[in-house]
């Protein structure tokens, strides 16, 4: 039967910024999550490895405005997903 590994990581950051000289405020969230599970097919010789994951990500960002700097709009979202799959067969031993 198949025996694999699995790895997950998961991350938050806070960035302020805060008192500048034109007045701007700035804020940003960003949230992570990824994870990879490795499945080896071939146990007795181990020349076949089948790995795959996923990950999603999201950032927010806010800027507070002054009255010489301003942006619109002033709070961005962005979203990004991610999946993969990987086929490892090793033609040769090591």
């Amino acid at each position: 039967f198949a025996s694999g590994q699995l790895a997950m990581q998961a991350f938050y950051i806070n960035e302020m910024l805060t008192g500048t000289t034109v007045g701007m405020n700035y804020w940003r969230h960003t949230w992570d999550f990824d994870f990879q599970h490795s499945i080896e097919i071939d146990r007795d010789y181990g020349r076949h490895r089948l790995v795959w994951g996923a990950g999603v990500r999201r950032n927010t960002l806010e800027m507070g405005n002054s009255h010489y700097v301003g942006f619109y709009p002033a709070r961005v979202e962005d979203h990004l997903s991610s999946l993969f799959l990987q086929d490892e067969i090793a033609l040769l031993e090591n």
